[in-house]
């Protein structure tokens, strides 16, 4: 029995979702406090302390099952459009130079479609869609930017990276700027199926692991460039885009019904510069961007907030207005209330936090009065369950400075300036991350920025106590979960969910909760034996529409020796003690999920008496196996990556 048995209280770790969350203080962690910095690239691969990428705006972001979060491209007008791919790990404070050229403006490099290689890069962009799927490979999709024959324009490319081999592949689209989309049959995928050339179009990945991706600036069907309000969704397995939603003409109107309700014929307008999250329900979310109103033939900044439910294919009204420039209504300061919103903007940043929230961050647009539209710097917090919006830090005035204080120092008068098209990140344990953009840093002119900042959030303790939250491993090797609730009422079921890197989680059943008054004993049996080190967590779902999550459980597999037996040196090579090294055929590495990286033959390795010495490698930061193999039996070794 491998019971747990200290008592678990959940706290924010893996999150409430009452929607009480409190914002704590701004540190600013990385970069300059001035404008218009350089890169320093440092050397490919290689961490520094003086490493950093520079000023930009556009990039696109990804947080990595380590809790890095990773940085692609941007630009710096006129058009100095960058294809670095770059690296900042968190408890280093150290960025790293991962791919790409150090030199702007160049063409892809695009290989053969669907086949990863070394080479493979895209070209230079800035206002491309991002994802991440349940894999954790990286997605990418369009933007503006350089295509292989290096013209600058709009892209329909989609590229694929791996962040285990450090490789890209190009998955889909086209190798030349500005394409018209294939729509096909709404609702029916199709492999000629692609959407149109576009940039600062919204993405979100659903709780299935498909990418999602709404609107833009773009092509259509035809050569005219306009506002998309197209809803796109991607099958990783099978390859194929389907036009799930929206119109494929330009510059549409919304049609917006009455707000709060869900309806067939409901859909935003034609926009850019918006973002999106998914929710802990799976539904998809977005707020304003630059667009078309419900009616009338001008656009501009708006402040609709909209779902989207997968489920019954219908979009929902659910706050703010109907037109273009609307000022904000901010309320008291921390304070959640009904007739609170933010004002119009695009090129805002948005999180969902670890409570489930919605959280946005300044942008280009309205603050509480007057009619002038400029740079915001105002946070704002979305509570789901309750529908109310309360201004939570920054100002209610245009074109603030920031406030750097010490790098480093939390303070509760840091602050980032008023900026649009940073860059941003939610770490595993659901810190708040911003980079760059175009904005004010101390000074009062604007310009291109490369600081990096951290927002935490303190939470209020649930009143549910989950005990002895564990698991049993069976002799086959099955893992049977279980645990217990001192305090249970109005609970619906417990949704199972199950992991291999402790960020992206799959549910694998449901257990319903038990009616009788007392303590509450749970069991659920995992079928499926662990490959690799596996992450559990339980969903609880309430009765009223609002979910908790339990604290991560980690489950060692049965085949993996650990680190006593290997490791690696500073020069990245790996080795393994082992007594019989004369029996040595091969050496394969691995990663978490049995795909192959490299094998060695026994003319490759080193064998000395009680160790086996591997080539030096270039393996990221992650959990690989090594295996061994002799003609009669193999052995495999755990090696976790922490460079």
């Amino acid at each position: 029995m491998e019971l747990n048995r200290l008592k678990l209280t959940i706290i924010l770790l893996l999150c409430i979702y009452f929607g009480k969350s409190q914002l704590n203080q701004w540190t600013w962690m990385k970069g300059a406090n001035t404008t218009n910095q350089a890169n320093s690239y440092g050397t490919v691969g290689i961490s520094a302390a003086t490493n950093v990428p520079g000023a930009r705006f556009g990039s696109n972001t990804w947080a990595d099952n380590t809790g890095s979060l990773w940085l692609f491209g941007g630009n710096v007008f006129p058009f100095t459009l960058y294809s670095d791919l770059w690296r900042y790990d968190i408890p280093t404070n150290n960025w790293t130079w991962v791919k790409g050229p150090n030199t702007f403006n160049q063409g892809g490099t695009y290989g053969t479609q669907g086949v990863s290689s070394s080479a493979n890069v895209p070209g230079g962009r800035y206002y491309s869609s991002s994802w991440i799927d349940n894999s954790g490979n990286f997605w990418l999709f369009g933007g503006m930017g350089y295509s292989g024959s290096s013209i600058l324009d709009d892209l329909n490319d989609l590229w694929k990276y791996n962040p285990l081999t450090n490789e890209w592949t190009w998955m889909k689209g086209s190798t030349s700027v500005n394409q018209q989309g294939n729509y096909g049959t709404q609702g029916v995928p199709a492999a000629a199926n692609v959407p149109g050339a576009r940039h600062h179009g919204v993405t979100w990945t659903d709780n299935s692991g498909n990418l999602w991706l709404f609107g833009g600036y773009g092509y259509s069907t035809s050569a005219t460039i306009g506002n998309l309000n197209d809803l796109w969704k991607y099958d990783i397995v099978s390859n194929q885009w389907t036009w799930v939603s929206g119109s494929n003409a330009l510059n549409q109107n919304g049609t917006y019904g009455a707000q709060g309700v869900g309806g067939g014929g409901n859909v935003p307008g034609g926009r850019y510069g918006t973002k999106g999250i998914t929710d802990n329900f799976g539904n998809l979310w977005l707020f304003g961007g630059r667009g078309f109103p419900a009616t009338g033939g001008t656009m501009g900044p708006l402040n609709d907030l909209w779902r989207y439910n997968i489920a019954s294919n219908q979009w929902t009204w659910m706050k703010g207005g109907n037109a273009i420039n609307q000022n904000g209504t901010f309320g008291g300061l921390g304070t959640f209330a009904p007739t609170n919103t933010p004002g119009s903007k695009e090129g805002h940043v948005m999180w969902k936090d670890i409570t489930g929230n919605i959280m946005l961050f300044g942008g280009f647009g309205n603050s509480a009065t007057g009619t002038a539209q400029y740079y915001i710097n105002d946070v704002w917090v979305y509570d789901i369950s309750t529908n109310q919006w309360m201004w939570a830090k920054g100002s209610n005035t245009l074109n603030q400075v920031s406030s750097y204080g010490t790098i480093l120092v939390a303070s509760g008068t840091n602050r980032p300036g008023a900026r649009w098209l940073s860059s941003n990140w939610t770490d595993p344990v659901g810190n708040i991350w911003l980079f760059g953009g175009y904005g004010y840093a101390s000074a009062t002119s604007d310009s291109w920025l490369n600081d990096l900042w951290k927002l935490t959030l303190t939470n209020l303790v649930l009143p549910i106590e989950i005990k002895n939250f564990g698991y049993d491993k069976k002799k086959n090797s099955e893992v049977n979960l279980l645990w217990e609730t001192a305090v249970g009422t109005n609970i619906k079921n417990f949704q199972v969910e199950r992991s291999e890197d402790a960020v992206h989680f799959l549910s694998i059943g449901i257990v319903e909760a038990k009616e009788n008054a007392g303590d509450k004993k749970y069991t659920f049996n995992d079928l499926q034996s662990p490959s690799c080190e596996t992450y559990y967590r339980l969903k609880i779902n309430e009765a009223e529409d609002k979910c908790i999550y339990s604290k991560v459980l980690a489950v060692k597999a049965d085949n993996s020796n650990y680190a006593a037996n290997i490791f690696m040196d500073e020069n990245q090579s790996i080795s393994i003690r082992e007594s019989q090294t004369d029996l040595v055929e091969q050496v394969l590495v691995l990663t978490c999920d049995g795909k192959q990286l490299m094998r060695y033959s026994k003319n490759d390795v080193v064998l000395k008496p009680g160790k086996i010495i591997l080539p030096s490698t270039d393996l990221i930061k992650g959990i690989y196996f090594v295996k061994i193999e002799t003609p009669t039996s193999s052995k495999t070794f755990k090696l976790l990556v922490n460079k």
